[in-house]
């Protein structure tokens, strides 16, 4: 019956100890983010294999800040990127409140060719279509 009953305690105070560790408190712990998307600046036309220059406007401050542009998928008929920030708000940090946008560049290599209205979408939005010659 002792040893059930230091086995029982055991396990309980394991239990406490995994239930108290907070991952988001953890230093040097910032977790990522899809930011929010102002505007997404696009040519008209585009030649089919030439680098295709866009400009996304994201949102950023306090303590979320850019990251990178991310392509979920490429194909023929549409680029499809995402744009991730890292937020690094935990208990004990301050955030200030100066929350601004930021225009950040990528270039589409043009590999696959693209077809006529390739169409570019950013974090799960449709931004146009470009005509291509």
């Amino acid at each position: 019956m002792r040893k059930l009953s230091i086995g029982l305690v055991s396990i309980l105070i394991l239990g406490l100890v995994a239930c108290n560790s907070d991952p988001v408190t953890e230093p040097n712990k910032n977790s990522e983010v899809v930011l929010g998307v102002k505007s997404v600046e696009l040519p008209q036309q585009a030649q089919a294999t030439a680098p295709l220059d866009i400009t996304v406007e994201v949102i950023v401050g306090g303590c979320i800040s850019f990251n990178r542009l991310e392509v979920v998928s490429r194909t023929a008929s549409q680029l499809n990127l995402r744009a991730i920030g890292t937020n690094s708000e935990k208990p004990g940090i301050v955030c200030t409140a100066d929350i601004r946008w930021q225009k950040v560049p990528y270039t589409d290599p043009g590999s696959p060719a693209r077809n006529n209205l390739f169409e570019v979408l950013v974090s799960g939005t449709s931004w146009g279509k470009i005509s291509i010659q």
